[in-house]
């Protein structure tokens, strides 16, 4: 169980930046600014936005890992970063052990709670999976300001991880 988050848990036990350190991979549709690492640092002033499109998502592989989570943190930057397109308003989190078939974990729809700076939520899943997967990905449809942009400053996932 990883009450602080399966990500900070990553972290102490790499004692790094776990994309940098290559404890998980991520992947991403094209990135318009900021680095993946972004999403690791604990700091709403720094990003990471993928670019306009209609697939726009991030992937995370975990590689020799998987996780089971039932809430997630998602926080968008702060006004010292000028940043605010891409805003997430409705989203999909997926899970999937082989990259090909994909469960549902949760979604949401018209959500206004990372709708200004340095806004951040936790939400819990909708659906109770039990299921651990190695890929998890955040598939954003609707954005705050219409610019089909997807941006976020941290990501936390709370739940289990195995080996």
């Amino acid at each position: 169980e990883c009450e602080q988050g399966i990500f900070n848990f990553l972290s102490q036990t790499a004692n790094n930046n776990i994309y940098t350190s290559k404890v998980i991979d991520v992947k991403s549709s094209q990135i318009e600014i900021g680095t993946i690492e972004c999403l690791f640092d604990h700091s709403k002033d720094t990003y990471f936005r993928v670019m306009n499109s209609s697939e726009r998502f991030i992937l995370f592989d975990f590689k020799t890992s998987k996780v089971r989570f039932i809430k997630y943190f998602f926080s968008v930057p702060s006004s010292n970063t000028g940043a605010s397109n891409g805003r997430p308003k409705t989203w999909k989190i997926e899970g999937s052990n082989d990259e090909q078939h994909w469960d549902e974990i949760d979604s949401i729809e018209n959500d206004s709670s990372l709708n200004g700076y340095s806004k951040s939520n936790t939400f819990t899943c909708k659906s109770m999976n039990k299921n651990f997967y190695q890929f998890i990905r955040i598939k954003c449809f609707a954005d705050h300001d219409n610019t089909n942009r997807f941006m976020f400053s941290e990501v936390e996932f709370y739940g289990s991880i195995k080996k």
